[in-house]
């Protein structure tokens, strides 16, 4: 990856949403390291460098939700984005439990390329502005 650019680490499942949110990060001037799965991105992600995290909340095996638990456990304290599909009913309690994990923003599937882009820019912003 390219440096002097902030690190995006996208963890979703869905590989068309993968490739596009790479792609509309990558352009907007970030780097991106992509993952299909929340044990692929604990192995191989560069946390130590990561400014922001994008997770889906819902995926095969570790969800995004256990991933972000594991992550604070860890220490890592990067900023977080959810994304969500879920049914209505479900999604107020699953946002209730990001928000309890400190996540920056919950976005509903499908998201717009322009609104994670903000949602990352405010993210790390206010991450910067704390230290």
């Amino acid at each position: 990856m390219a440096k002097g650019r902030p690190a995006v680490v996208l963890v979703e499942d869905d590989e068309g949403l993968r490739e596009a949110l790479t792609g509309v990060l990558t352009v907007s001037g970030f780097r991106v390291a992509s993952f299909s799965s929340t044990e692929l991105a604990l192995e191989g992600a560069p946390w130590a460098t990561a400014a922001c995290l994008i997770v889906d909340i819902r995926l095969p095996g570790m969800s995004g939700l256990e991933l972000l638990h594991c992550l604070h456990e860890r220490g890592d304290s990067m900023p977080a984005i959810v994304l969500s599909a879920d049914a209505r009913d479900a999604r107020q309690v699953m946002r209730d439990a990001a928000m309890r994990l400190g996540v920056s923003a919950y976005l509903e599937k499908p998201a717009r390329g322009r609104v994670v882009v903000a949602a990352v820019r405010e993210a790390i912003s206010k991450k910067n502005t704390k230290l």
